[in-house]
């Protein structure tokens, strides 16, 4: 039964993207599994019948309060959590930004950021699950900041590798962080764009 390690962050805007495929990179180049993307049950129940040590899912909700599977891993003791975190002033200017570029089909969103709903309504139950996440130990749960991994991405990138028990080679951890360079980063967007 492999064990599932989601990339949490309780926030949009805090780099939990980055975060898991930071940890999907870890796993998979290291031949101890595979990531599945974001959480949904069906892909849970499918992934957990291979024979792989770790299923990597992203999600934005404490997983053991609103899966049933989530569960049953927390029980069996099969979850390992990566949790994002960010300076909550940098995960405004991250939503509006976002909220404020265009969509997919290229019109503006036309309708103002709410920052007064965003602080008072989402950001305690942003926060809530993160802490939830938290709680349940740093056996379990390694909290990655932001700032800190922007700062020194190999040394996350190690980090996040020792929470999973993974033999990481110096080489391999060089090259997955060489990948998420915040230069890197906007490298890879000005070419989506």
């Amino acid at each position: 039964m492999p064990k599932t390690t989601p990339g949490t962050d309780g926030s949009h805007g805090s780099a939990s993207t980055t975060s898991y495929q930071i940890i999907r990179d870890i796993v998979e180049k290291t031949d101890n599994g595979r990531g599945v993307g974001y959480h949904t049950e069906s892909r849970l129940e499918e992934f957990d019948k291979e024979e792989c040590r770790y299923v990597v899912c992203k999600v934005f909700k404490y997983l053991p309060e609103t899966s049933p599977f989530g569960k049953v891993f927390l029980d069996e003791g099969r979850i390992r959590a990566i949790a994002t975190i960010r300076d909550p002033r940098d995960i405004i200017v991250s939503m509006r930004t976002r909220h404020d570029g265009r969509n997919p089909s290229g019109k503006k969103s036309g309708t103002p950021f709410d920052f007064e709903a965003t602080v008072k309504a989402s950001f305690p139950i942003w926060l809530g699950q993160l802490i939830q996440w938290v709680d349940l130990g740093p056996e379990i749960t390694l909290v990655s900041r932001f700032d800190e991994w922007t700062r020194n991405i190999f040394g996350e990138v190690t980090r996040i590798a020792a929470h999973l028990d993974i033999d990481l080679p110096r080489k391999k951890a060089g090259n997955i962080a060489k990948a998420y360079t915040i230069r890197a980063m906007r490298e890879k967007a000005a070419r989506v764009r």
